[in-house]
Parts: C-alpha cells; structure tokens; sequence
C-alpha cells in the first residue's frame, strides 16, 4: 500500500539528524572558489601549462531503456582519431561539461568539482522524442532551461533527430520548432541539430578540438576573467546540497521514490517537513487507512 512503499524507501535511506527543532548555525560569507583558484597560480602562465582539460559526461542517465548511453558516448570519445581526456560524474546542470582542473595537484574523487573551471559551454542533449515529451510536459523543460539560462555559461542545446519524422501530429511539430527558436532568440542558447547519435559524438570532438586550440593561446588570466569554477555554478543555481536545511534535503531524497509526483513531495512536506517526522508518524501510524492517502491528495 501507500504507506508501505514510503515506509521501505524510509528504512533504506541514509540516516539524517533526528533533532527538528535545531536551527542552521549561520553562514559565513566566503570567497568564491575561482577567487581562490585565482591566487593559487602565476595569471600570467599558459592556461594549458596549468590546467587539464577533460569533458565531462552527466552518469545520471534517467532513460529506463537506455541505461548504458553514457558509457558508450564515452566508449566513442575515447576511440577517436585524436585523443580526449573524458569521464563520467554526475553533473548538476548540463550533460556534458570541459572542465578544467590544475595539473600537479594531488586528486581525489571531488577534485574536479571543488578545483574545477567550466570552460566552453554547458550542453544539453536531448533525442528528438525525449524533446517532444519535455516540452510537453513543461515542468520539467522550464526547470532545465531555467538553470541553463542562470548557470553563468553560454549554454547549447543539441537536438538529436529528425522531429518531423516523429509519429506527432503536426501542431505537435510546429510547437518543437517554435521552442528550438524560443531557446535561441529569447534565451540566448546555441541550437544544435543533430542527425544522429554517431554525429553527435564527432560534435563534441569538434568542440574538444577547437576549444584546446583556443586556450592554447591564452594566459591563466584570460581564461579565468570569463569563467566559471564549477562550485560556484552549483551554488549559484541554488541546489548546493550541503547548504540545504533539512526540509529542503528532505524534499530531495522524495523526489526520487518511485511514483512520486512532483505536487505529492509538496504535500507531504506540509505535513511532514522531515524524515523524522515522516517516519515516526508512519511506524505509530495503525488505522486501516494509510496514513498518506489523504496527505498525497488533499480533499479525497
């Protein structure tokens, strides 16, 4: 039921602090991380000299019949004819990012997240059918493009596709085309149409090869004055996880039980603002309706 399935996913998640009533100990005000980055290296070098250039694949594929995607863009990458540093991590805006990190420093898992600078644009990509659905969904498409538009970077949206061979009526079609216009005129982005999978792949070699061209002649000091360090971007967009209150974690981690609707995790927040809560009301909980019934839809 209802309650069991909240109840399972409950049990199974990382323990979180069980006072509620705490309030966040104030925030300092720190120096951006590409302020940091910036003292930490003579401006005047060659960018290259200092910094790896690597792309980066978003792991977080949500397809369900196509699990295996990221591996095998980075499989092609990594088999072209000039050779590409690529990795996959789970990227917070973008599916695929060139990000810098400097060289001679001691690595650890995050290090590219904490010393790491975008450099180029931040790409979205999206198969044709996977464009119809978000457009049509619009919830989904507004929250992306939104974070594309405030992450700092010029951002690209790559189509891959033919839309007019989509088995959608023509109105349909129409209002594909009117948004890929949309993201160019009113939101600045680059649109890329893309033919097919295989294209996209020797797209992004195209972009790995003149963007290595471009920093090569220029300073640390000409790149840094128009970039971006990728922490600042994550906390710019507002999704810095360790920066949540509990509610707000809390929100997060429903997101992602399955059958979740975006209106219900409101819901429930409402009336449950943390795991605590949630939990005990759900283990004292003993009436033969579940508990969550009238919560997830108010009124019924």
């Amino acid at each position: 039921d209802v309650d069991a399935r909240y109840r399972k996913e409950l049990e199974h998640a990382a323990p979180q602090r069980d006072d509620d009533s705490d309030e966040e100990a104030p925030q300092k005000r720190r120096r951006s991380c590409l302020e940091r980055l910036r003292n930490d290296v003579d401006g005047a070098r060659p960018f290259l000299d200092v910094y790896d250039i690597t792309l980066y694949v978003d792991s977080r594929e949500k397809r369900k019949n196509d699990n295996h995607e990221a591996d095998a863009i980075v499989g092609l990458l990594h088999q072209g004819a000039q050779a590409m540093s690529v990795k996959k991590a789970p990227l917070q805006v973008g599916d695929y990012l060139f990000i810098a990190t400097p060289k001679n420093e001691q690595q650890y898992d995050t290090f590219w997240r904490d010393r790491g600078i975008v450099v180029g644009s931040c790409i979205e990509r999206k198969c044709a059918s996977d464009f119809h659905t978000t457009v049509k969904g619009k919830s989904h498409h507004r929250k992306q493009t939104l974070a594309l538009s405030r992450c700092g970077v010029p951002a690209s949206y790559v189509i891959e596709g033919d839309i007019d061979a989509l088995d959608i009526c023509s109105l349909d079609k129409q209002d594909l085309h009117d948004e890929m216009a949309r993201l160019e005129i009113q939101l600045g982005f680059t649109v890329h149409r893309s033919p097919s999978f295989e294209h996209t792949v020797r797209y992004l070699q195209g972009l790995d090869a003149y963007l290595r061209d471009d920093l090569r002649r220029k300073t640390v000091d000409d790149v840094l004055k128009n970039a971006m360090a990728y922490r600042d971007i994550i906390q710019s967009l507002g999704i810095d996880e360790k920066q949540w209150d509990l509610k707000a974690r809390f929100g997060a981690f429903l997101l992602h039980v399955p059958g979740v609707k975006n209106e219900y995790v409101a819901h429930i927040l409402a009336k449950y603002p943390t795991f605590a809560l949630l939990k005990r009301a759900l283990d004292s909980h003993s009436l033969e309706e579940p508990l969550l019934t009238r919560v997830l839809v108010p009124g019924s």
